[in-house]
Formats: C-alpha cells, structure tokens, sequence
C-alpha cells in the first residue's frame, strides 16, 4: 500500500490544513468536495468526471438544485 503514495505515506496533516482553510473561506465560497492527493491516482482528474456524471443524472431527475449549497 504504501507504493501507492508518493511520501510512502498519507500525511494527514496536510488534510487537516486544507479543512483549515475551507473553513477560513467566508460562506458562499466555500467549495461542495476538494480532494488532498498524496497518490500517483490522479484523483482530480477522476473526481471532475464522476462530478460531471453526478451533475448530469441530478438534471435529467430535475434536482440540479439540490448540488448547490444555500449559504
């Protein structure tokens, strides 16, 4: 497992840092899902299309407006 991460760990310091600084961000700009990648995944890339997939079934069930987060 560890041959997955590029640090041979997942340090999650750096998932603390960045709740951090969402929670630093005023409300309204605050993001719906972020992602700490320590992995040679290429989660961002993987995140963006089940995000557009998830955006795209919620339209053709009519509860687009159910991804937006009232602040």
């Amino acid at each position: 497992m560890r041959n997955l991460f590029r640090f041979g760990v997942a340090p999650i310091q750096g998932v603390a840092d960045r709740i951090a600084e969402i929670l630093a961000l005023p409300a309204g700009h605050r993001p719906f899902r972020d992602t700490v990648d320590y992995s040679d995944w290429l989660a961002e890339p993987g995140n963006g299309v089940r995000e557009a997939l998830t955006e795209r079934a919620f339209k053709i069930m009519g509860y687009s407006h159910l991804l937006k987060v009232n602040s």
